[in-house]
């Protein structure tokens, strides 16, 4: 409950993150094939989120201590790191 507190402080979306996961953002070609869009292509929308992502994370990687930072430290979102160190939604 406190961590949940803590990051929905620091952004409101960032809490959503947790929760929802999150991917950087998808682009299709002609043939229909999906692929990471470029970031510079990102709308404002799909950088908000990275962005809300990129603070959850920095928030739990300030709460942890250090071995707990070495086994999640690989994770790119919150939820899984959230997941990774075994906290409790």
């Amino acid at each position: 409950m406190r961590m949940q507190s803590f990051i929905s402080s620091i952004d409101g979306d960032a809490w959503n993150s947790v929760l929802v996961g999150y991917s950087d953002p998808l682009i299709s070609d002609a043939q229909g094939n999906m692929s990471t869009k470029v970031r510079t292509l990102w709308t404002p929308k799909e950088v908000n989120k990275g962005k809300s992502n990129t603070r959850a994370l920095n928030a739990i990687y300030n709460a942890i201590d250090v071995g707990q930072f070495c086994m999640i430290s690989s994770y790119k979102t919150a939820k899984r790191s959230m997941g990774g160190i075994g906290k409790r939604l």
